[in-house]
């Protein structure tokens, strides 16, 4: 084998592998190119997901609050009712004790 000949078949064996080298490249383009379409597809789920969630842990803080003005409303109203309540029973505590 002639000298010419062994260089230029290194150097087709060298060319065989560079365009085997760029098709497996092309094709892990191809796999990242459709593994960024899916994350960006998820990312935007996830995203739909959290506005969601927002809104209804926003709901349910906003239920919560009208509850607990209620809550605060009713034992206002209690403590008025305690104050009332004793006054009276002290009224009629008064009132036996003058009856006697």
């Amino acid at each position: 084998m002639q000298p010419d000949d062994l260089t230029l078949r290194v150097l087709i064996e060298i060319r065989d592998g560079i365009s085997q080298t760029n098709l497996r490249l092309d094709q892990t383009n191809l796999r990242l190119d459709q593994t960024r379409a899916e994350l960006r597809e998820e990312i935007a789920e996830t995203n739909r997901r959290l506005v969601g969630s927002e809104v209804r842990v926003a709901t349910a803080i906003d239920g919560l609050a009208g509850t607990l003005g209620d809550v605060h409303r009713l034992l206002q109203d209690r403590r008025d009712i305690d104050t009332r309540v004793t006054r009276c029973e002290t009224e009629i505590d008064e009132l036996k004790r003058r009856v006697g």
